[in-house]
């Protein structure tokens, strides 16, 4: 799963029309990055342990069918303690509550999905530059 100079993000999303517009933006925003996509939160802990390389970045939604962003974030800070493995949770939630509890858990840090596509090519510019 390493590919030399190139920047892994993994987004963990269950809608697929989210996948296709982030995927879309990082590629516009910075085409060394390549965006690996999960369709929910379960996928994700046993994904990590099978990769040859951890993930720059790691773009988790809140709101997935079998297992919530809340429940992912738990479950991979606690099997991945020792490991500095940056968490974004990336949501259309503006809830202050859920921006709290996300940082509570083990977030990096909780930014609300745009929903213009400009705003969001931005925002993947801002986080390449941040955590990439």
């Amino acid at each position: 799963m390493t590919i030399e100079n190139t920047s892994w993000v993994w987004l963990v999303d269950d809608d697929s029309d989210d996948q296709l517009l982030v995927r879309s933006a990082f590629k516009l925003a910075n085409p060394n990055v390549t965006v690996h996509t999960l369709d929910d939160g379960d996928q994700l802990l046993p994904q990590l342990s099978r990769a040859s390389a951890l993930p720059k970045l790691v773009l988790l939604d809140l709101n997935m069918a079998r297992m919530g962003g809340f429940e992912t974030l738990q479950a991979v800070r606690g099997a991945h303690s020792d490991v500095q493995l940056p968490i974004v949770v990336f949501s259309t939630s503006s809830n202050n509550t859920d921006y709290k509890q996300a940082i509570l858990q083990g977030a990096n840090a909780f930014i609300s999905k745009p929903s213009e596509y400009g705003k969001l090519v931005e925002l993947t510019k801002e986080l390449s530059k941040q955590w990439l």
